[in-house]
């Protein structure tokens, strides 16, 4: 069922069939983002965008023919307010105050995509439309979740369309609701919220590098499940399969951490233009995307791989 994102502890994003659906979920932050203060990178992307203001008395938004998509979405959340700005709308029923902040936090976080995927590409798709409904029974409506939604941080649908947990303000830290929309954002912007056929490491781990990439944290801190396994000895050689990501494995977190750090090894071996080459051919199901823009294969990186791994780790 399409309409049914994934819903379990703790931090990760789930994408495909049964656990895996396709939503693309976005776990409570990583414990690193949960205790670290405002980095120099995260303090100093505060958005410059000027917010406009609509609002909707309770009841006054329709769904008919004639509503815009985000008079729907509105439908849906009595007394719901609008923020525009240049890339990102975003529409709410939560307190004033929690609807600034996370539209400022939208602001900052499509800017980090941005800079991984270039202007071209997010204005494409601007604005993009987030929601951030009060309660779960929103959320759910939404396309939030079921069941278990009060741990999903946000879910991205295949519309595009972005869904805020209303528990996402009070268990994150400021930055760490930046690096989850940063996240969100980066599978709205490359239509990875419906996608089927690919990898789950590419559609994944490239959302965790465009999320992580301004934050300074290094490996062991945004993975500190993997920095453990690689100070055990117990180093992996490629990224983890798509089995890994499932419900049914014994950990699912880790493999989110795992694919995260291969695409960090991809873009500081081949650079950015290479890897973010490499994430459009594969999500548009190139069946040679990793030959042609990397001119070899994962196996032939094994030794490479965790030869960086090593080194990043030891460096914390």
């Amino acid at each position: 069922m399409i309409d049914e994102p994934a819903a379990a502890l703790p931090v990760r994003f789930d994408v495909g069939d049964g656990w895996l659906r396709q939503h693309v979920d976005r776990r409570l932050v990583l414990r690193a983002l949960l205790s670290m203060g405002a980095s120099p990178a995260l303090a100093g992307c505060a958005s410059s965008t000027t917010a406009t203001h609509r609002s909707w008395a309770s009841g006054s938004a329709t769904g008919g023919s004639g509503a815009t998509a985000t008079d729907r979405i509105a439908a849906r959340m009595p007394g719901a307010r609008v923020l525009h700005g240049s890339r990102v709308t975003l529409v709410g029923d939560v307190a004033a105050a929690q609807l600034q902040v996370l539209f400022t936090a939208a602001e900052r976080a499509v800017g980090w995509v941005s800079q991984v995927w270039g202007e071209p590409t997010v204005a494409a798709h601007a604005p993009l439309t987030l929601a951030a409904p009060k309660t779960l029974t929103e959320f759910r409506a939404l396309g939030g979740g079921t069941g278990e939604a009060g741990q999903i941080a946000a879910t991205t649908t295949p519309s595009r369309l972005i869904v805020i947990s209303p528990q996402l303000t009070t268990e994150v830290t400021a930055e760490g609701v930046v690096v989850v929309l940063a996240h969100e954002l980066t599978h709205a912007v490359l239509g990875q919220g419906g996608l089927t056929g690919v990898h789950h490491w590419v559609i994944e781990g490239s959302a965790e590098y465009t999320a992580y990439r301004p934050t300074g944290l290094g490996l062991a801190a945004a993975a500190p499940q993997l920095a453990t396994v690689v100070a055990k000895g117990q180093v992996p050689t490629g990224p983890p399969d798509d089995a890994e990501f499932s419900g049914s494995s014994a950990d699912p977190q880790q493999a989110y951490q795992y694919a995260y750090a291969y695409c960090l090894f991809l873009a500081d071996r081949f650079g950015l233009a290479a890897f973010t080459s490499f994430v459009r051919a594969a999500d548009a199901r190139s069946a040679d995307a990793f030959a042609s823009a990397f001119a070899t294969s994962i196996p032939r990186l094994s030794d490479a791989y965790a030869t960086f791994l090593r080194s990043r780790v030891r460096a914390g």
